[in-house]
């Protein structure tokens, strides 16, 4: 379903407006706020990526909907609930590669391909029905899986998917299973944060554990690669660079963080009302 609507976001560059703690500065670069038609429909996003021509894709979960914020403000709804062919059962994470925009339908076991203004390619049903609740694609645009209910991060048993870096978490018995997020760096290492005890432990690209650090943070949620580091966020806005006992407060958070993606030195935040474009420098 398609909604042109003028003024459906408004963007905001807030060049000036900076929080400096110590020697980090993080800066708020722009904003863009949710259309009224969010509420129309109940659309409350819990996921968020960024694709071409700084268009923002973002997932609700509940309603098994995503939707696509392009920059002639117009606005596309793509899917449902169920197991119809434009429809999901139970989405849990979107992601993008050269080929489109992905997502992760879990209870499903599968892997569906969106192009850029969400008109379905197919489907792709996993080899390992593990019933993955998170996935990262690596530098080479290979997916991985990460599946609470085994234990395990694996391949998804594709062509473009190196198959052998697969990790048993119960091998290693320091690792809770309660992991709140999984991604991957520019390095093609893996970063596994579990919230219940705050570690965050890191794997090289074929699966062997290198480092592990205590987060201090309360209430770690978050984990992302930016350039060559690792930020741990909570749901207020605070963040710590791993193995550097660097804090950070974002600028510009309003209500709670739903999601944090980035790109390059750029932070993109999911707020209650609003997606958030931040500036990282490196240090």
């Amino acid at each position: 379903m398609k909604i042109s609507r003028n003024n459906s976001f408004i963007l905001f560059i807030l060049l000036s407006l900076s929080v400096t703690f110590g020697q980090n500065e993080i800066t708020l670069l722009a904003y863009k706020a949710f259309p009224s038609i969010f509420k129309e429909m109940d659309f409350n996003p819990d996921k968020v990526q960024v694709g071409l021509a700084d268009n923002i894709y973002l997932l609700d979960k509940y309603s098994r909907q995503i939707c696509r914020l392009d920059s002639e403000q117009d606005v596309i709804f793509y899917g449902s609930f169920g197991r119809g062919d434009n429809s999901f059962f139970e989405p849990v994470w979107i992601g993008f590669t050269s080929d489109g925009l992905w997502v992760l339908d879990r209870t499903e076991n599968k892997l569906g391909q969106l192009d850029y203004r969400l008109n379905k390619i197919r489907s792709i049903e996993l080899d390992n029905k593990t019933y993955p609740e998170q996935a990262a694609i690596d530098p080479f645009g290979r997916f991985f899986l990460s599946s609470h209910q085994y234990q395990m991060i694996h391949g998804t048993g594709q062509s473009n998917v190196l198959d052998g870096a697969i990790i048993e978490l119960n091998d290693y018995d320091d690792i809770m299973s309660c992991a709140s997020d999984f991604r991957i760096n520019d390095n093609g290492e893996f970063g596994l944060l579990t919230f219940c005890d705050g570690m965050v432990h890191i794997f090289n690209s074929i699966g062997k554990r290198i480092q592990v650090d205590k987060v201090s943070l309360n209430n770690p949620k978050y984990l992302v690669p930016i350039r060559n580091k690792w930020l741990i966020l909570n749901e207020i806005g605070e963040g710590e660079y791993l193995f550097t006992n660097k804090y950070v407060q974002l600028p510009g958070i309003v209500g709670f963080i739903k999601d944090a993606i980035s790109q390059n030195r750029t932070l993109i935040i999911l707020s209650e009302d609003q997606v958030l474009y931040l500036n990282v420098p490196t240090f």
